[in-house]
């Protein structure tokens, strides 16, 4: 039997955006190639055996978490984060606190309570490349905002919000931002929530890298200035990404929602793993748990970024760009040559400081196809294989592409 699957294939998986877990995997082994693809802490920094120690004890002494239950997670566990986030000045309750597959199956979860075919969607230019990978395929139109040193610009977002249709919700990463590692700055994260609240529109706040500041603390999430933000929290960051435990806050009007969505997608996030981080968390003395592990990463980091700084070829010709920002998760003493800038993150960033990146420019609404539907599904098959936005096939290639030395 020949199943046609060409024919089968639903219109929307022309919008699924190739996996970059996997295109890094495939990326050249070499001793002389370092890669800084992938925004996972290294694995010299990984508390191995504290993890295998509480997986362990939980084994031992919970043997009913190889059972079904507790869609919304883990009650513990759900009770140390609220803890946390209310130390960082957001007022957040446990039954608010949903356990995810990671961060981004909160994304996904929002994404299936909020957005229809059309819907549009706010993000900062350029912006995290796996909420792309979700929003696009429930057919959203991405705006987006562009982004300088203080974060993003305030006066071009109220130009979005005021602009037809009304757009759906505004997602964003305020704190040490992916990838620019820019802090949106006190001033502007006032009135990006106020500006949300007076046209009605929702803000998810992804906050992957918050805990993983290094000389001085970020400011306080924007869940802290408003109740209605729907804010998005991990570990991958903090202790290892392979536990794939993250957490959604959201208003409690929304939580009997998000439960049953994620019934329908996984039924649970692994009970045993919930019960051992828990563990990590509430071992005496794991209050700093969060801190300990900024501390010992952000020692890794400025070692990486002095070896960086002091060793970029001086004979490089062309502008060249900072990279991050020197108090959090990205390292901002090493700059880069912005020719070697477009693969930074698997996406096409801008090549010249003056020419603003918009995830758009090569999608299908900007190259004449107003839907999936008017796509043609021979695109399916030329989407670019690093995971970059997708391009025509006949779009020329850009001149910087090209074999480096380093693959950011």
């Amino acid at each position: 039997m020949s199943i046609p699957w060409d024919r089968l294939l639903a219109e929307r998986t022309a919008w699924i955006r190739p996996s970059l877990l996997v295109d890094f995997e495939r990326l050249p082994s070499s001793a002389d190639l370092i890669l800084f693809s992938g925004g996972a802490p290294p694995l010299e920094c990984l508390p191995v055996e504290r993890i295998a120690g509480a997986l362990a004890e939980a084994w031992h002494a919970e043997p009913e978490a190889l059972w079904y239950g507790e869609s919304q997670g883990h009650e513990p566990l759900r009770v140390l984060i609220a803890e946390r986030m209310r130390q960082r000045g957001a007022a957040v309750e446990p039954d608010e606190v949903i356990i995810t597959n990671g961060s981004q199956q909160g994304i996904d979860l929002i994404a299936r309570l909020l957005l229809e075919p059309g819907d549009r969607v706010i993000v900062e230019a350029p912006t995290y490349f796996g909420a792309l990978q979700v929003f696009e395929p429930f057919d959203a139109r991405i705006s987006t905002v562009p982004v300088d040193e203080h974060g993003m610009v305030i006066e071009a977002l109220e130009r979005e919000l005021a602009s037809a249709p009304r757009p759906k919700l505004i997602y964003t990463v305020p704190t040490f931002q992916n990838p620019t590692g820019v802090t949106l700055d006190p001033e502007r994260r006032a009135a990006l929530v106020a500006l949300a609240e007076r046209y009605g529109v929702p803000i998810v706040e992804d906050d992957p890298y918050g805990e993983l500041w290094f000389d001085r603390p970020p400011p306080p999430p924007l869940r802290a200035l408003h109740p209605d933000v729907l804010y998005l929290g991990t570990f991958s960051k903090t202790l290892a990404p392979g536990l794939r435990i993250g957490w959604l806050v959201a208003p409690r009007r929304l939580m009997k929602l998000l439960v049953d969505a994620k019934e329908g997608a996984d039924i649970q996030v692994d009970r045993l793993l919930q019960r051992a981080l828990a563990r990590v968390l509430e071992a005496p003395g794991s209050s700093g748990t969060w801190r300990r592990r900024a501390r010992t990463t952000g020692s890794a980091a400025r070692s990486c970024c002095a070896a960086w700084s002091g060793s970029w070829p001086a004979w490089r010709p062309g502008p060249r760009r900072a990279v991050g920002s020197s108090s959090g998760s990205r390292c901002r003493t090493a700059s880069i040559p912005t020719r070697c800038w477009s693969s930074a993150r698997g996406m096409e960033l801008p090549t010249s400081p003056a020419r603003p990146f918009t995830p758009t420019a090569h999608h299908g609404r900007a190259s004449g196809w107003a839907s999936p539907r008017s796509r043609p599904r021979s695109w399916r098959r030329a989407l670019p294989g690093l995971g970059g936005p997708s391009a025509p096939p006949s779009s020329p290639p850009s001149p910087d592409r090209g074999v480096r030395p380093i693959m950011l």
